[in-house]
């Protein structure tokens, strides 16, 4: 893991920032594109993170950036970034989770229209994934806004979990408040080659 922390002061309001580095793949070339790809996501953040800080009036503010792995099978390295940010004084932090899936023998990062097998093409039409969130668990539990009818437009964040399912996921404030946490959809659907 790489690791580094930016800012400080006295109460202690710090950037965090821990990714991956990908020391094993297929190809030396895969792993170095992979963790060129992470390690450039951190910068972003801990920029991002340092601009914020400047702002006039910015409230003293702690941020962190971590992963999760998902899924490592040899052909696909999928992960979840997470995100946590906290201004001071805040009702509650922010978070939320940014999948990120690779070709583990190429290094190219893949988007989840890469991995939908031909006979499963019909589930993920925008029709197909709307039916499968107002049929979840998540709307018999209330978790969207009231006024949620479905996406207007095809989901991006996904993964691959370790057994092969793609997941879409949505943020807090995205299709649901806040006490709805983050929604988690599997879409029942294994990624090619599982």
């Amino acid at each position: 893991d790489m690791e580094g922390q930016f800012g400080s002061n006295t109460k202690g309001f710090v950037c965090k920032v821990t990714y991956p580095m990908v020391v094993s793949a297929v190809r030396r070339e895969a792993a170095d594109d992979i963790s060129e790809t992470l390690s450039e996501r951190a910068w972003e953040f801990a920029q991002d993170y340092a601009v914020r800080r400047t702002e006039k009036g910015a409230p003293n503010l702690s941020s962190d950036l971590g992963y999760e792995v998902k899924c490592n099978n040899g052909r696909y390295l999928s992960l979840n970034l997470y995100t946590f940010s906290y201004a001071e004084h805040a009702a509650h932090p922010l978070y939320g989770k940014e999948g990120i899936t690779f070709d583990a023998e190429t290094g190219k990062e893949l988007r989840w229209k890469d991995l939908v097998r031909p006979e499963d093409k019909e589930s993920f039409t925008l029709d197909a994934i709307n039916k499968k969130l107002l049929t979840s668990q998540y709307a018999m539990n209330d978790a969207f806004y009231s006024d949620f009818r479905g996406l207007k437009k095809l989901p991006k964040n996904y993964y691959v979990d370790g057994q092969g399912w793609i997941h879409f996921q949505f943020l807090p404030y995205e299709i649901g408040p806040y006490s709805s946490g983050e929604i988690d959809l599997n879409t029942n659907c294994k990624a090619k080659g599982f």
